[in-house]
């Protein structure tokens, strides 16, 4: 099938393509680690020159702080509220985190406004794993929403346990 683009408050929002759409998905189900993964009905790609432009900019100040600058694709699940989907515009709904993050990218003042529990502290919550982040997608239509972006992980530290008081990186 053939993509088909919407543009909605300069961000844009695209269908797939079939071929597009078969990479993603397997992506979603080889990323999935835990029992059956669930089937993959829509992918959009997302795209803000903005947000880009913004992403860019701080990708590029790590470099010149000769930090690592390294791009992963991690997954966000996240919650949607109303009917993307059919629409293909984002909706104001102030709950409906597919939509605001999609406009206006990861924002400090909305970190856990869907999830109280903070396993390591206050801060945005990606993984490599899709199924880790299915347990923190909210639907409704019988969808759910998740992200996958390019993320600059920079210098990573793991830990086996949770660690709630963390206010910053380590």
């Amino acid at each position: 099938g053939g993509a088909a683009t919407f543009d909605t408050l300069s961000v844009m929002l695209k269908q797939l393509t079939s071929g597009e759409h078969a990479r993603i998905s397997s992506k979603f189900q080889n990323d999935w680690v835990k029992g059956q993964h669930p089937s993959v009905d829509h992918i959009f790609e997302v795209s803000s020159k903005n947000l880009e432009q913004s992403w860019k900019s701080y990708k590029d100040a790590l470099a010149t702080s000769g930090h690592p600058t390294s791009v992963e694709q991690h997954y966000h699940g996240t919650t949607i509220k109303c009917n993307l989907i059919s629409s293909k515009s984002f909706c104001s709904h102030n709950d409906c985190g597919i939509c605001g993050i999609s406009r206006n990218g990861f924002l400090k003042s909305r970190i856990g406004s869907n999830i109280s529990f903070k396993r390591f502290g206050h801060g945005f919550y990606l993984a490599p794993h899709s199924s880790k982040c299915h347990d923190y997608t909210q639907g409704t239509h019988t969808h759910r929403a998740m992200l996958l972006c390019d993320v600059l992980p920079g210098k990573k530290h793991v830990v086996q346990t949770d660690q709630t008081h963390l206010a910053a990186p380590p």
